[in-house]
């Protein structure tokens, strides 16, 4: 089931979007704050959450797949 290309193409989107989403999210944050720790802090929070929600993803996708 997971090396499917449709779910290898996902992957590969999702984290190159996850990986853009937390190191200009933290950028911009520790620019508009002045705090240059809360880059890493959000860089952080945006990977843990993105690694929690993957299975649940790719479950919901693989199941959309399957009934067409």
């Amino acid at each position: 089931m997971s090396l499917r290309p449709s779910l290898i193409a996902l992957r590969v989107l999702y984290y190159n979007i996850v990986l853009v989403v937390a190191v200009y999210g933290g950028l911009a944050l520790a620019t508009a704050v002045g705090v240059g720790i809360a880059a890493v802090g959000i860089a952080v929070i945006v990977g843990a959450v993105s690694i929690s929600l993957f299975p649940r993803l790719c479950d919901e996708f693989f199941a959309r797949l399957q009934r067409g």
